[in-house]
């Protein structure tokens, strides 16, 4: 009798560890509703070694995006947000959009050209 009660209470236990390691693990890969998206694609010929996006309450970098790749970065706005991005690229020349405005929810799309970063938003 003493065994089924011990198996059902760690049944019990493994069953609540696990629903909040899942919990967990979902908020962490997805950033949820609350987030800014921002996908950037390097559309040049050349390496960026690192692009910075800042915006009101920080900043977020990415470093060695190549050409033709993308990447996407988070940030959470904490209400309406605006943000800038900048790239440097490898040989030493850097460029710089204007990013705009953001509000929690917002998808944006920033393509990086050599002359100029273009921003197109995703709602």
């Amino acid at each position: 009798m003493k065994r089924w009660i011990l198996r059902t209470l760690l049944g019990l236990v493994l069953l609540v560890t696990g629903f909040i390691v899942g919990i967990l693990f979902q908020s962490a890969a997805r950033p949820g509703v609350n987030a800014v998206v921002v996908e950037v694609q390097n559309a040049t010929t050349k390496n960026i070694e690192k692009v910075v996006l800042t915006h009101e309450r920080g900043r977020v970098q990415i470093c060695n995006l190549g050409p033709g790749q993308m990447q996407t970065l988070a940030f959470f706005p904490g209400g309406e947000n605006a943000y800038t991005l900048k790239a440097y690229f490898a040989d030493g020349k850097s460029v710089e959009g204007l990013g705009g405005y953001v509000e929690p929810g917002y998808a944006m799309k920033e393509t990086i050209h050599e002359e100029n970063i273009k921003t197109e938003y995703d709602f």
